[in-house]
């Protein structure tokens, strides 16, 4: 018998499942008789019936909701019950949604729209794609708007005209992002050259910054320990909740974190913490340069004739002038961390409408 993951996994595809025919009210009974301790003749039955020959009923149940789905691709109107079942199905995430008809898909994202109206989470909506957008949320405002987003994306790549819009667009900014590139060359080495010296540097005082937060993480102990004693008659159990307390227990988290970041740092060796940390640089000069391109792309510029110009050769602080011949804009970088301990150096783009003095 399969496991029960490569069984779900090998039965996503919707297009493979035939509808057999079966009325939701019928399926939901046979669901229903699973759900209370059936007899192994239940079992049996229940499982020939949807056609397979697993007497486990995590996996009858999942054949059965898979019917459900099938039966939805039939369907053009839909209520909460399908949304209870649409739930119950255990699938890998990427797949559960493209996996339903796209009228269900409409469904499910007006009904979920009505949830965030109902929250008073539209402006939420607004912002889901800026960071730390969700930080004062609760996880479940946090699901409905994620799903929501979920559903507006599938139902777009469905829709021709918006994938030719999106194909376009995407061609736009690549053609962006390679004179980006072409422009910052400089940058991009020296930025790679300022990681691998910081990665040394961090390497090479590791041992020694261990060995401080060692002991000072034990001073504070110590400290704690004796604050304790002379608090706990007074408070009780409640001493943890001691200003003095509460402070330097705090102070001994954050020693605690940092020397766990150094362990971890030293159970590498010095090339393999430098190079790890040059590919990362490259990463993070990779996304900034897409990000920038999509931030220039909503710009009005007149992209067929779009144009990066480098004005500056500080390898530091580089900026760039982006024009069509009617509107220019400036993009700049700002250098950050250069000698951090806890941050590898790194840097920010902006955009201005004018050159920086």
């Amino acid at each position: 018998m399969k496991g029960f993951v490569t069984y779900i996994n090998e039965t996503i595809d919707s297009n493979n499942v035939k509808y057999l025919g079966y009325s939701m009210e019928e399926m939901i009974a046979d669901y229903n008789i699973l759900d209370d301790y059936p007899t192994m003749a239940q079992k049996k039955e229940i499982a020939l019936k949807y056609g397979i020959e697993s007497k486990k009923v995590k996996e009858i149940e999942h054949e059965i909701l898979l019917q459900m789905r099938a039966l939805r691709f039939e369907k053009k109107e839909f209520d909460n019950t399908d949304l209870r079942f649409y739930y119950r199905l255990d699938v890998p995430e990427k797949t559960k949604l493209e996996g339903e008809s796209t009228e269900f898909i409409m469904f499910l994202k007006d009904s979920l729209y009505k949830k965030i109206q109902e929250r008073k989470l539209d402006k939420k909506v607004s912002i889901a794609k800026i960071r730390d957008w969700n930080y004062y949320m609760t996880g479940a405002d946090r699901s409905i708007i994620l799903d929501y987003l979920k559903c507006i994306d599938v139902l777009d790549s469905r829709d021709a005209a918006k994938i030719e819009t999106k194909k376009a667009k995407e061609e736009v900014i690549e053609g962006i992002r390679l004179q980006l590139v072409s422009q910052t060359e400089e940058f991009y080495e020296q930025y790679l050259n300022d990681a691998e010296a910081w990665a040394e540097r961090t390497y090479d005082a590791a041992p020694e910054r261990l060995e401080y937060f060692t002991e000072k993480r034990r001073n504070l102990e110590v400290k704690r320990d004796e604050v304790v004693a002379r608090i706990k008659p007074e408070y009780g159990w409640r001493y943890m909740y001691a200003t003095e307390y509460k402070e330097i227990d705090g102070s001994i988290s954050r020693l605690s974190k940092s020397i766990n970041e150094l362990k971890m740092i030293l159970k590498k060796t010095k090339i393999d913490f430098i190079q790890e940390n040059r590919e990362e640089a490259e990463k993070t000069f990779n996304r900034n340069i897409a990000n920038l391109s999509e931030k220039l792309y909503e710009k009005e510029f007149e992209f067929s004739k779009i144009k990066v110009n480098s004005i500056s050769k500080d390898p530091k602080l580089f900026e760039l002038e982006v024009t069509d011949g009617n509107i220019t804009l400036y993009a700049r970088s700002i250098w950050a961390a250069e000698w951090s301990d806890k941050m590898i150096p790194h840097f920010r783009f902006i955009i201005t409408n004018k050159r920086q003095k």
